[in-house]
């Protein structure tokens, strides 16, 4: 099925070889489909990357933690290039592979961009994986020490073991961050801040600030 896209392509290749103002050879006519189709191919394989990328990605959409988008770009990356083999094309397996290589180029290109404009997404990725660890520390310390006051040291020790990974945890991260060095063990520990937060610390403040919205109306109701 003829696209638009295909039809402009197909159309700009064909001016290029009338171009001379001589009668192209049907080797000419051939090679210059042979190109359509594979230009073709392309563009709408790297549609399809940008389309997925932009429905996770995007301008519109959240901060995603840098490992879950290089397994998203992984997976769509592969779509993508499956799209364009599976794409009917002329011009041989060496033509074919030529335009598969820039397609590749490109789509690298694109999801450097994606990354940086995730990067620029992530306001409060610094402060929340530190927070995040002070806050579990925090509570596992007053957790720990109201369960000490009724004797229950078993259960405590749990408490003081989860306060001191974090403090581990939050060590080695201040350490990655400031010293350049294990930048992949701090993206972990970063990833495992983001599960800790998104988990446990922030439904609770919505489930609060719902409490307190819920309170305040009611408030106005009866006033």
């Amino acid at each position: 099925m003829a696209t638009a896209g295909y039809t402009r392509l197909q159309s700009y290749t064909y001016c290029a070889v009338f171009a001379s103002g001589e009668l192209p050879s049907p080797k000419a006519m051939l090679e210059a489909t042979a190109e359509a189709n594979n230009l073709a191919a392309k563009s709408t394989s790297k549609e399809f990357y940008i389309r997925a990328m932009e429905q996770h990605c995007g301008g519109d959409r959240p901060y995603i933690h840098p490992n879950q988008l290089d397994i998203l770009h992984q997976e769509v990356r592969r779509q993508a290039i499956e799209k364009f083999r599976c794409a009917r094309k002329m011009g041989g397996e060496e033509m074919s592979l030529s335009y598969q290589q820039d397609l590749e180029n490109e789509i690298l290109e694109l999801y450097t961009n994606y990354r940086k404009h995730n990067d620029s997404k992530n306001v409060f990725a610094f402060s929340r994986t530190p927070t995040t660890f002070i806050s579990s520390m925090v509570i596992c310390y007053l957790v720990a020490g109201i369960l000490d006051t009724f004797w229950l040291g078993g259960i405590t020790f749990i408490f003081m073991f989860t306060f001191w990974v974090c403090f581990v945890l939050l060590f080695v991260w201040l350490y990655t961050k400031y010293s350049g060095e294990y930048t992949e063990i701090g993206e972990y520990i970063d990833y495992f801040a983001d599960v800790i937060w998104n988990n446990a610390f922030q439904p609770a403040y919505s489930k609060c600030l719902q409490s307190a919205m819920r309170s305040v109306l009611g408030h106005a109701k009866t006033t």
